[in-house]
């Protein structure tokens, strides 16, 4: 017993400093987010794609929230929290916006494209 009273204290966890992130990925993020809600998407399925997007990109613990009537997202860099919201489902998309959308999607996650080139085709949408 005398033994565990004089033990070592274990060391201070290490916190890793959060990276910088582009800040045009939150801006791809929360587009593509209120385009997808305008397809028709569900919202639980519109915050899986954009985690998975923003994994692609080097942000896995993006934060989103999505709604039917907006977005919001916020991810931790070295300088605090970048957050951004956007209104959705206000203009529905037609049906070759929606494959627009999707495959734009597709080409995201397979790392593709880079987030200037995907900002432009979101907004040509």
């Amino acid at each position: 017993m005398a033994e565990l009273l004089h033990a070592t204290p274990s060391p201070e966890p290490v916190r890793e400093e959060p990276q910088a992130i582009d800040p045009d990925l939150v801006r791809l993020i929360t587009q593509l987010g209120s385009q997808l809600v305008d397809s028709g998407e569900a919202t639980s399925d519109v915050e899986a794609l954009l985690r998975e997007v923003a994994g692609v990109f080097g942000a896995p613990d993006i934060s989103c929230l999505v709604l039917p009537t907006g977005i919001l997202v916020q991810v931790e860099g070295p300088h605090g929290p970048t957050t951004q919201i956007s209104r959705a489902g206000r203009d529905p998309l037609r049906l070759d916006q929606i494959g627009a959308v999707d495959r734009l999607v597709k080409t995201l996650l397979q790392g593709r494209t880079t987030l200037a080139e995907a900002r432009r085709r979101l907004d040509d949408i």
